[in-house]
């Protein structure tokens, strides 16, 4: 072993089991548990890549090493996120590959294609040297793979950005339109407008930003919303002002979802926006008026049952609801 119980040198069997408890934690909802588990072997893959010239490998294990990597990688941002843009289901896929590594090239059974350079370089865990480096490991993952939906990002530090409506049934959007196309019968709009956020160190908050979008059992039922980042603080309070329109008419918003907020800001040390909190206002209390939410501890339960308050303070996120007229 590795001194301080590193991985990398004890080699893909180690690899595949440390892959496999993560599996598993992260399907028992163990998910900060399962996050810690696939940062390990994605580091640990990451060494792999540096050695790969002394180790001999081929092209093609390479371009395997970096595509499981890279799912790794993706899996752990989307649970730092909440969201369950590539799954826990997607990682089961990856097994035959840890299984078959340096043995037998096995096709890779995850569509990466659309995930942007910003978001790949994070997950490569390096800076990509040229264009022609990052298109290596795009034109190696088979056409024929099954998609998955991943949230784009216009920058190394910039916010997720949802993918095409017109995207297959993992895409979330299409989901949303499918739960809205369920129903001729007229819906109303709803419109929250995000108040202000109570918050003891309220001034240390650089670009800070909140995230809403309606969950259900665990998944993102609507493409993500943000707000403008907030240019206005008083009295421990981040104040914005500003009106989101859910996708969802208040009809076809599904019994036990629930609208989830995440304040978002930018961590110039480490170049990445950061989830500092959420809070969520469950389907049955979408009603029109002031709702003052209890804000918790980051990271974001999509599923909204592991609870653990921020602070014991009259500290909130403060909403305001508007219920349109049937359309």
């Amino acid at each position: 072993p590795l001194p301080g119980g590193g991985v990398a040198a004890l080699g893909p069997q180690r690899w595949q089991k440390k892959f496999e408890e993560a599996v598993e934690l992260d399907s028992w909802g163990q998910v900060e548990e399962a996050r810690e588990a696939y940062e390990s072997v994605a580091q640990s893959l990451q060494q792999e890549l540096a050695n790969a010239q002394k180790n001999a490998r081929t092209q093609k294990q390479i371009v395997a090493v970096k595509n499981l990597m890279v799912s790794l990688r993706l899996r752990s941002f989307a649970i730092r996120r909440g969201d369950d843009m590539i799954s826990s289901e997607n990682m089961k896929a990856l097994k035959p590959v840890f299984e078959n590594l340096f043995i037998k090239d096995k096709k890779f059974p995850l569509d990466l294609s659309e995930v942007d350079e910003a978001e790949l370089k994070r997950a490569l865990g390096m800076e990509l040297e040229d264009d022609e480096n990052e298109a290596e490991l795009l034109d190696s993952v088979p056409v024929a793979a099954p998609a998955i939906s991943i949230p784009k990002a216009r920058g190394a530090a910039t916010r997720e950005v949802e993918g095409d409506n017109d995207s297959d049934e993992h895409n979330v959007a299409g989901q949303a339109s499918k739960t809205n196309g369920s129903t001729s019968k007229k819906t109303r709009t709803v419109k929250i407008t995000i108040v202000k956020i109570g918050l003891k160190d309220f001034e240390k908050y650089q670009d800070p930003y909140i995230t809403c979008f309606v969950a259900s059992g665990g998944r993102v039922l609507e493409p993500k919303q943000d707000t403008p980042n907030s240019t206005s603080r008083f009295d421990k309070h981040i104040n914005f002002g500003h009106t989101i329109t859910l996708k969802q008419g208040y009809e076809t918003i599904l019994p036990g979802a629930a609208i989830v907020f995440e304040f978002k800001h930018f961590k110039p040390k480490k170049d990445k926006i950061s989830t500092k909190c959420w809070a969520f206002l469950e389907r049955e209390d979408v009603k029109e008026g002031v709702h003052n939410l209890e804000l918790y501890k980051k990271p974001t339960d999509v599923k909204c049952k592991k609870l653990s308050l921020l602070t014991v303070k009259p500290l909130y996120l403060q909403i305001q609801i508007e219920i349109g007229e049937p359309k």
